[in-house]
């Protein structure tokens, strides 16, 4: 059905390049915080909250304070994205973070208002990246291959 059609592979390609830039930034993201500096937080508040998903998921609600160089702030972020967990993964994960216990912040030097509890990088994300890759270079073929047998006509 889509074997020919330019406007299909070019939409793949389109799409696929946009969703690898996004993961690629995510997991940079990630791994250029690996090197941020750490200081102690104190969770003030930790709980789950029920989003709105097919599945029945939920995030972590964590409320945490920190200091750097005197001046006192107050996080939310646990990474720089967000994780739908099911129920119990998610009260497995919250025992990290119960309430008054003390925590490693990691925070950005130059902004010290960005400021992470983790962050590992989520292995999924790589699996989409690579699937992303490979979609992108499918397009890219395909495109290659049906501007070379018809030319720019037949669009």
């Amino acid at each position: 059905m889509f074997k020919n059609s330019k406007l299909f592979f070019g939409f793949m390609l389109i799409g696929s390049s946009l969703w690898l830039g996004l993961l690629t930034f995510k997991i940079a993201g990630n791994l250029n915080a690996g090197n941020w500096p750490i200081t102690p937080a104190i969770i003030m508040s930790s709980d789950i909250k029920r989003v709105e998903h097919k599945d029945e998921r939920y995030i972590l609600d964590i409320k945490y304070q920190y200091e750097i160089d005197g001046n006192s702030y107050i996080g939310k972020e646990i990474s720089n994205m967000n994780q739908l967990y099911n129920f119990k993964e998610a009260n497995e994960k919250l025992k990290l973070y119960k309430e008054n216990s003390l925590v490693e912040a990691i925070y950005n030097r130059e902004n010290p208002t960005i400021v992470y509890l983790d962050v590992t990088v989520n292995y999924i994300l790589y699996i989409l990246s690579v699937v992303s890759f490979v979609m992108a270079i499918f397009s890219l073929a395909n495109l290659i291959r049906l501007f070379k047998n018809t030319g720019v006509q037949g669009i």
